[in-house]
């Protein structure tokens, strides 16, 4: 190779040029905070910033021939900052915000789909995405935080450092609540309990006395429970779950009842004293008892409670009411019986109950007669007695009759026409 190769003084020629040229533009730029001080040395100005604004930010010298607000307007050309004038001495610096159009799509993080009412929303800006997901934000500054919420859906804040022409997707995560486990214990009122099968389970010896009630009757106490209703406003004549009445199963230590009530209804055919709990199946019947379209109500007699012979007496405005608990070794005895005080004397409860029954019939409302006189007598009477034997600890035998009987004895002189 010569000495005097023309290329390889040309490759250093060019080769010097680029670096005085590089070294030229680095000359040319300084901090921007020796730019401030020179620019407060020539004119009668005070710049205010905070350190980190400026830190880091080189630019040109402004040319000496340009007056102050030639000189801010040529640095603001070059870097992305503000000058603004606090007063004729005092000039506050701030970065330039970016404004954009921000958009995206919210999707499920778990089998990705569109994630639609959800609440998109910044400092000054919000919106809801769409059926799609999409949503967009106009005049949004680039790193203001944009934060998420929906009710199924973990808040989230979104990021948007590096935005591109095409709207970004962000997958949210759904929320899941774990609920404890509630157990309902005393349901309604003490006495009261719910079973995991759903029988609703009704002590009535050790149930607290409902409003309104003088005495623990069962298929009142059950009318208090949700869907089960009376519609024509009757004590035995119950609906469960919309169903008809006769769409009942009704038991009494395991025999169907057919006739539940007296005073047409408003009084329960079993005394009360002797029910030791009751069993309420709803929508749907063992099928060991069969015919319970409705639901079922199985209620038993209670079991030896006394170690010793105890009777009780009782008596309200309706009927008196006599019990006897025998206790024989391994045999139990029970007898009640019931009878109405409407057929020696009337109360005003019993005024009631029958101005209740009798209230859409000729008896009371016949506007073709003009009663001169009248006299009805309803009575009703009830007898049970229960015979429980346990020879063991794993058998028990229980038998028992209950006998039932309502009349109504009704007479009336009235006057027919008149005669002259």
């Amino acid at each position: 190779m010569g000495r005097n190769n023309p290329k390889i003084w040309l490759i250093l020629f060019f080769a010097f040029f680029l670096l005085e040229e590089s070294n030229a533009q680095g000359i040319g730029k300084k901090p921007l905070r020796d730019v401030l001080d020179q620019l407060e040395e020539q004119f009668p100005v005070c710049f205010s910033y905070m350190d980190q604004t400026i830190d880091s930010i080189r630019v040109q010298l402004p040319r000496n021939n340009l007056d102050l607000e030639q000189a801010l307007d040529n640095l603001e050309g070059q870097i992305a900052i503000d000058f603004i004038k606090l007063d004729k001495n005092f000039i506050s610096i701030r970065r330039r915000k970016t404004v954009v159009q921000i958009c995206g799509y919210l999707l499920d993080k778990d089998d990705g789909n569109p994630v639609s009412d959800a609440l998109i929303f910044s400092q000054k800006n919000s919106t809801t995405s769409d059926q799609n997901g999409y949503f967009e934000l106009p005049n949004e500054v680039i790193r203001s935080a944009i934060q998420i919420s929906h009710v199924s859906y973990e808040d989230q804040v979104l990021s948007f450092d590096n935005l591109s022409n095409e709207c970004m997707k962000f997958y949210l995560i759904p929320s899941i609540e774990r609920l404890e486990e509630v157990i309902i214990k005393n349901y309604i009122t003490r006495g009261i309990d719910k079973r995991d099968n759903g029988e609703t389970v009704v002590d009535v010896q050790n149930t607290h006395m409902l409003p309104g009630l003088t005495e623990p009757d069962i298929f009142f106490t059950l009318q208090n429970l949700p869907g089960i209703q009376s519609i024509n406003e009757t004590v035995t004549d119950i609906n469960i779950r919309g169903g008809s009445n006769d769409q009942n199963l009704i038991l009494w230590d395991g025999l169907r009842l057919y006739q539940t009530g007296h005073f047409f209804g408003l009084i329960s055919a079993i005394n009360p004293h002797i029910i030791g709990k009751t069993t309420l199946t709803k929508n749907g019947t063992p099928t060991r008892l069969g015919e319970g379209v409705s639901g079922t109500i199985q209620v038993e007699t209670k079991k030896k409670s006394a170690s010793e012979i105890t009777a009780h007496a009782g008596s309200n405005l309706i009927n008196s009411d006599v019990l006897l608990e025998v206790p024989i070794d391994k045999l139990h005895l029970l007898i009640a019986s019931r009878q109405s005080i409407g057929g020696i004397f009337n109360t005003p409860t019993y005024d009631q109950y029958f101005d209740r029954a009798f209230r859409f019939s000729d008896v009371i409302n016949n506007p073709n007669s003009q009663v001169i006189n009248s006299d009805e007598k309803f009575s009703f009477y009830d007898f049970s007695f229960n015979a429980n034997y346990k020879p063991s600890s794993t058998a028990d035998i229980k038998g028992g009759i209950m006998a039932l009987e309502n009349g109504i004895s009704y007479e009336e002189s009235s006057l027919v026409a008149k005669i002259g």
